[in-house]
């Protein structure tokens, strides 16, 4: 798959995607982005508006270099009449065949420069970037209702990027219980797969076009031909669809994590006075009814930490699909 760079911009009905599908570009223009990379040039990010600078006319050129040689004669003429003619001659000589080479060289054609984008780059990275305007975030049982189109795609960007925002402002994730998950689950280069994949279907599926209708001959064929391409981009969807469902299942269980290990620090305080609590009720009302309250308290403790294991499972489990989900990658 091409390399399809994004960038992310504003927020809430205002978010846009840029992004940038080498894709689209001419051979050449591709070839000098490769270039670049190789000699450790950092390539033009996105941008619609991208622009190379000016080069002068030659109309310009000449009028600076016969300004200049005029210049020189006068200022020959000066030194021939106030000093020597002879050293006049030659001052104004060597100027004039300094300011003619000068020309030569600037009017020359240059040699093509290999690391620096030209006008025709410009313009193919202009079209090579596209602005996407993202919808606010919606439930994916929302999105999976979504009939089959661009649309949907736009949904699911959205979403997968609020998610992998979302999972990092979670305490459980930063929690003890979960550090080989921070080494395993890079939520970056998760974001950046999903949309990338996302952003080749929804190309895809533009180019498709919209489902033909009518009852013709014409109409019949153009039909089933539709339904025929439209059947691996199903597929396709399926399978993006699943995998940002599997994470949006994982960042639910996180929550449910935070709550429990809120319920834990509590219970952590309770029993820290645990002592002072046994004493003042055997004071009160003898032995048995502290023993009583502990039990208690210890079988709560118990069934919250088998609370914690079965959501970490839960998450042990979700990483493991979303391992699964696209194992090429992650070797």
């Amino acid at each position: 798959m091409s390399q399809i760079r994004h960038v992310v911009t504003g927020s809430g009905p205002d978010r846009k995607l840029i992004y940038f599908d080498e894709h689209t570009l001419p051979a050449e223009t591709r070839n000098k982005r490769s270039r670049m990379r190789a000699a450790g040039i950092k390539p033009p990010a996105p941008s619609r508006d991208y622009e190379t600078p000016k080069v002068e006319g030659k109309k310009k050129k000449l009028k600076e270099t016969r300004d200049a040689i005029w210049g020189s004669i006068f200022f020959a003429a000066i030194v021939g009449v106030f000093y020597d003619p002879t050293a006049g001659v030659l001052v104004g000589t060597i100027a004039i065949v300094i300011f003619v080479m000068a020309l030569y060289f600037q009017l020359k054609p240059e040699i093509p420069n290999r690391l620096k984008y030209n006008q025709t780059d410009a313009a193919a990275h202009r079209k090579a970037s596209v602005v996407l305007d993202l919808p606010i975030t919606v439930p994916l049982d929302l999105i999976a209702e979504e009939p089959f189109g661009e649309k949907r795609v736009r949904m699911l960007i959205a979403g997968v990027l609020d998610l992998t925002r979302s999972i990092p402002k979670t305490k459980s994730w930063h929690s003890r219980y979960l550090e080989a998950h921070r080494v395993q689950l890079n939520l970056r280069e998760e974001a950046r797969q999903v949309v990338q994949h996302a952003i080749a279907l929804r190309r895809t599926i533009v180019k498709l076009g919209p489902q033909p209708t009518g009852t013709s001959s014409a109409a019949t064929v153009a039909i089933r031909a539709f339904d025929v391409a439209r059947e691996p981009l199903d597929i396709v969807w399926d399978r993006l669809f699943q995998r940002v469902r599997v994470l949006d299942d994982y960042y639910n269980h996180l929550l449910a994590l935070d709550r429990e290990l809120e319920h834990a620090e509590a219970a952590k305080r309770a029993l820290a006075v645990d002592d002072e609590i046994a004493e003042l009720l055997t004071n009160a009302v003898g032995d048995e009814l502290a023993a009583k309250h502990l039990t208690h308290l210890s079988g709560e403790a118990h069934a919250l930490a088998g609370a914690i294991n079965e959501l970490v499972e839960a998450l042990n489990g979700d990483l493991q699909t979303l391992m699964a989900l696209d194992p090429v990658s992650r070797r």
